[in-house]
């Protein structure tokens, strides 16, 4: 134990001295040999030459097996020893792990290697080094040293021996000197024979740099693997993502027979047309049950139900160089009297936050924060009252959503990376299944039908009517005032309105033109019906202030480079 240590120092004193590298490499010459199968045999001669007073069992070498393949998957080369000699003379060897390929190590624990030149000759075969994806050419870009050795290596020999179906005539040939990315031209190379390529480095590689050698021929001339083996060898370097494929065409196909399932259950009978709309439904319950939640048109219609009613006041100030802003007043029975509450509670609360600090709010930024604390309150009101008549299929979404964990969680287990599309296309099928699968009970069915029915009524023109069952009800403002807020509700403020064109245009004939007393803003007559319709979308559009948004950019390139291409590794010693 004392000679190695002292071995050891001695060695470490010389290198501080600079009295010249105690490690090196005099020579490393590779041939590779192309196979008609476009496997790769290939012999590496290293000639490694160890410094006095140095103790070293042999030398490692690295060699990369796992890849990024297309869109960041796992691709997978194969590594096969044939033999190892040193000196002449067969050598023990250990081949063991490490992340992202192999790595041989040569020698025995129980042994050190002498002083001076020692010629290791390492015979192995690779598979799937060939790249066939450029659409103008097949290539072999082959990184002849690796860049993991620490040693300078004086002189670097790549020998290509083709196939039968190439020759030296058919080969474009560019190689790369340098450390990682750099584009060194400091090697030569000749042909000997119509199927042999040499490749010789011009000057000395410094530590961490190597040799890149790149051959490129025309398309076809070596058969491409078939399409079924491609497949085959994707599915053993990717199991996670293989996993996640079948999973999520299991879930797919599970997804769409419950739905399908779901959808027969919604039908409990034919839609009848309606006069009158439900009993005790809200003109934002309509809205609210059809579209299964909430939006901002449901509280635009209660507003314009509380201004019908005599609570509040819808006004109009026409802009000058944009569409105007509406403001709402609170109303009182006189000028010193308390402001008018209505009976049912859902009114009373979103009142009480529109109007927390004063008795007029602007549909404005300015109003923004009371506008949304009434429509979380009629929010909060609506799903009380129709959870019941509700089925959201929980069950299948926990179905999916433990699925989708699972897989996520065993693909990163099994590719050792994971892709984010895995977890997003998984859980974003739930998503959309759990969105599609928004059901009725029996009860919310029937009420869905009756609100239908009703908006039938609200949508349909003179002509339409007459095939109606029953005697509608007689049109009259009143009427028409109603029905008004349902309407704006249900998307059919516009037809509604149209429908009592002929009214307006009656009384404004007799000269008692209808001048609605809860709204202040347009002149109402025959001619501007469809402005005043406008002006009713254009309300609930208001209701729903948006806020403001920013957007985001992002890019990238590349090019071909010292230890780039397949091979590579390195050498070192232990």
């Amino acid at each position: 134990m004392n000679g190695r240590y002292l071995a050891f120092c001695c060695a470490l004193a010389s290198s501080l001295l600079g009295a010249g590298p105690s490690e090196y490499i005099a020579l490393f010459d590779a041939t590779i040999r192309i196979q008609n199968s476009g496997e790769l045999l290939i012999t590496e001669r290293i000639d490694y030459v160890l410094g006095d007073a140095i103790l070293k069992h042999g030398i490692v070498r690295e060699f990369p097996t796992e890849y990024q393949g297309p869109s960041g998957t796992n691709y997978s080369v194969l590594f096969l020893v044939k033999s190892v000699v040193r000196d002449g003379e067969q050598e023990p060897y250990k081949m063991l792990s490490t992340h992202g390929g192999k790595l041989l190590r040569m020698g025995s624990e129980d042994r050190f290697l002498t002083p001076g030149r020692h010629q290791y000759v390492i015979t192995y075969l690779t598979s799937r080094q060939l790249l066939f994806d450029d659409p103008r050419w097949d290539e072999l870009f082959w990184n002849v040293t690796g860049l993991k050795t620490r040693w300078p290596i004086l002189k670097a020999r790549a020998t290509f021996i083709l196939p039968d179906a190439l020759s030296v005539k058919q080969i474009s040939l560019s190689g790369y000197t340098g450390p990682f990315g750099a584009q060194g031209k400091s090697y030569t190379f000749f042909g000997t024979g119509e199927k042999t390529l040499v490749v010789e480095t011009t000057a000395p590689l410094g530590p961490f740099e190597g040799l890149s050698v790149s051959l490129t021929w025309q398309k076809g001339i070596i058969q491409r693997p078939s399409r079924l083996q491609e497949i085959w060898w994707f599915v053993c370097d990717n199991p996670g993502l293989t996993l996640f494929f079948f999973v999520f065409l299991g879930l797919l196909i599970f997804y769409i027979l419950v739905w399908r399932r779901v959808r027969a259950t919604q039908t409990v009978g034919p839609v009848i047309p309606l006069f009158y709309p439900p009993a005790t439904i809200l003109p934002s319950g309509g809205r609210y049950l059809l579209h299964m939640g909430y939006d901002s048109r449901q509280l635009a219609a209660e507003l314009v139900s509380l201004a019908v009613k005599g609570f509040i006041k819808i006004e109009f100030e026409p802009g000058w160089l944009s569409k105007g802003t509406y403001t709402i007043v609170r109303v009182a029975e006189t000028e010193e009297s308390a402001p008018r509450v209505p009976t049912e509670e859902i009114y009373k609360d979103m009142l009480a936050r529109l109007f927390s600090a004063s008795n007029t709010v602007q549909l404005s930024q300015q109003g923004r924060g009371y506008v949304a604390a009434a429509a979380d309150s009629l929010r909060s009101s609506l799903w009380k009252q129709f959870k019941p008549y509700f089925d959201f299929q929980v069950r299948y979404g926990v179905i999916g959503g433990v699925a989708s964990a699972v897989t996520t969680l065993l693909a990163l287990l099994l590719d050792g990376w994971l892709n984010p599309l895995v977890p997003i296309m998984l859980f974003g099928l739930v998503a959309l299944f759990i969105f599609l699968l928004r059901s009725y009970t029996y009860e919310g069915c029937k009420l869905r039908d009756e609100i239908k029915g009703f908006k039938m009524f609200l949508l349909a023109a003179e002509t339409e009517r007459l095939d109606i069952i029953g005697t509608p009800p007689v049109r009259t403002p009143e009427l028409y005032e109603t029905y008004l807020p349902y309407a704006i509700a249900l998307d059919a403020e516009r037809q509604w309105t149209r429908q009592f064109a002929p009214v307006f245009k009656h009384l404004e004939e007799v000269g008692n033109p209808y001048m609605p007393t809860w709204y202040a803003g347009r002149i109402l007559t025959y001619a501007a019906l469809d402005a005043f319709a406008s002006d009713l979308s254009s309300f609930a559009s208001d209701v729903n202030i948006p806020l403001p948004t920013s957007k985001t950019s992002s890019g990238g390139g590349g090019g071909g480079f010292s230890g780039g291409g397949r091979g590579g590794g390195g050498v070192d010693s232990w």
